[in-house]
């Protein structure tokens, strides 16, 4: 595992006194938002009271256990927000705008209805997505500018899913998620599940999926509502 790091762009780091030295500009700080990865903890094989696991006991033993190649995968595919690239995304701009949004509109929202309804989202859009042809789904949300990957016979798709209890006629889109349907504009699918119901338990029913493939953002309008004005 050591040697897919050293593989990886974070090169010639050393373990003395600290986990790892990088150059900046090959370094990623992730907002608080997106520190959401979990390691094993208080189990065999997780980590310790010192907070350290090292990766094998001799140079010659190693321990391969799944959650560290889970670790290690996360590291390497991380391709979101970067506080050192976007010292702004600290402010989780995206979720602020949407909740923002959906409460403009007479809606109750918070992260935890956010999230509830985000997840309610992804499984009705694989559900249509499967209708209509697609295949092998990977969620990529937790590290990629989109939330799925899959296939259509043989050619890959980035899809981009949206929750809300709105009628779904805007979305908040973050930089990335623009800059990225931008480069692949016949490859992005977009699904917009509206007008999603909350019960009083707070879990997400009903909703209508609407699917955009070849996701073309000038056949639509594209409105900036966040600025940043630096000093």
């Amino acid at each position: 595992m050591l040697r897919r790091l050293e593989q990886s762009s974070t090169k010639s780091f050393k373990l003395w006194g600290y986990q790892f030295e990088t150059e900046a500009q090959s370094a990623t700080l992730l907002p608080t938002y997106e520190r959401k990865h979990k390691v094993a903890g208080a189990v065999k094989g997780g980590f310790g009271e010192s907070n350290i696991r090292y990766f094998s006991r001799t140079s010659k033993e190693t321990k391969n256990s799944a959650w560290m190649n889970d670790a290690i995968q996360y590291v390497l595919n991380y391709d979101r927000v970067n506080l050192l690239d976007d010292p702004s995304a600290e402010m989780n701009l995206e979720e602020a705008a949407t909740v923002a949004q959906e409460k403009a509109a007479g809606f109750q929202s918070d992260p935890k209805i956010r999230k509830t309804i985000e997840q309610y989202a992804m499984k009705k859009a694989q559900e249509v997505l499967e209708e209509r042809g697609f295949s092998k789904f990977d969620d990529t949300s937790a590290t990629k500018p989109y939330d799925f990957t899959c296939w259509r016979k043989t050619k890959k798709f980035f899809v981009e899913v949206k929750g809300t209890q709105s009628n779904g006629k805007s979305v908040v889109l973050t930089k990335n998620e623009v800059k990225h349907v931008k480069l692949h504009p016949d490859d992005c699918v977009l699904v917009i599940v509206h007008s999603v119901k909350l019960t009083r338990k707070k879990v997400a029913t009903a909703g209508t999926p609407v699917v955009t493939e070849k996701w073309d953002l000038t056949q639509g309008e594209l409105t900036a509502t966040q600025y940043l004005w630096k000093i």
